[in-house]
């Protein structure tokens, strides 16, 4: 057996080929990559939605994450051959050693995949609870002098943002969020609506994203919030540190494309990673 996460673009290589998995997880459908789609959504949507437009109805399973099912539903149901699964939200007595909503919402489609294929409920309970998390998507880098370090380099679009600071009440208004950079053509309005809220101070990559950024934070201001401009990621940490103290936390999550500053996100999170340790 594998398994695959896959992104749009080898999704709409499965569309060349006519074919799709025998078990196919849909998680969730976000705008992203507008910059390559051209402003195009049902492009994107369409790309994506090739994980599941092949499956036969023989023994086919598509699991689909609550928030999606309506719209993949309304758009594609009548092309949908294979079983569908809606995933259920999962139980309250599941303790995930990952934090966030997001993160639960996620597990529950692993969860609903895993009863599937057949897999002992024990030993899902006890994959999913003893799962430590991916590096670059809100991967815990430790404590250092009373600061908090988490690094989210893998969130690449304003919503990606969002979940990572919701993930964190117990620390509103007191992560020191590095991010911004290179623009995928996204809309940040909703990011500053809400990211503010938990943030003490923005730390931001130059880019057109951040120009974004800023705009949204502004006409949207909260408490005293506010942003700097760096073009390297020691600087970065350098203007955090400045900043935070006991109780804060120093968080990466870009909601923006790596390009400018570094020459891809594997840079970006390596030298934040890199920079953490060696304090």
């Amino acid at each position: 057996m594998v398994v695959m996460e896959l992104d749009s673009w080898a999704l709409h290589g499965l569309g060349d080929i006519k074919k799709s998995p025998q078990l196919a997880v849909f998680t969730n459908f976000m705008k992203d990559h507008l910059n390559f789609y051209k402003g195009d959504i049902d492009m994107y949507f369409e790309d994506k939605a090739q994980i599941f437009l092949h499956q036969t109805a023989a023994d086919d399973i598509l699991i689909l994450g609550s928030q999606v099912a309506p719209l993949v539903q309304e758009k594609y149901g009548d092309k949908i051959k294979s079983k569908i699964v809606v995933s259920d939200s999962l139980s309250k007595d599941w303790q995930l050693k990952i934090p966030g909503e997001h993160n639960r919402y996620n597990v529950a489609l692993a969860v609903s995949a895993a009863r599937e294929l057949g897999v002992a409920e024990e030993t899902i309970k006890a994959a999913v609870e003893n799962f430590p998390g991916l590096p670059g998507r809100l991967e815990y880098l430790g404590e250092k002098n009373g600061i908090t370090y988490y690094n989210d380099n893998n969130a690449t679009t304003p919503d990606g943002t969002i979940a990572a600071v919701r993930a964190f009440p117990n620390f509103k208004g007191k992560i020191i969020l590095i991010g911004g950079g290179a623009d995928k053509e996204l809309d940040f309005t909703e990011y500053g609506q809400i990211v503010p809220d938990y943030v003490k101070k923005f730390i931001l990559f130059e880019g057109a994203a951040t120009e974004k950024i800023i705009s949204a934070i502004s006409a949207y201001p909260r408490g005293s919030a506010s942003g700097v401009k760096v073009n390297s990621m020691e600087e970065a940490l350098k203007q955090a540190l400045a900043c935070s103290g006991k109780g804060d936390m120093i968080l990466l999550s870009p909601g923006a494309a790596s390009f400018g500053v570094f020459q891809n996100e594997y840079e970006r999170n390596d030298q934040f990673v890199k920079l953490v340790d060696n304090l």
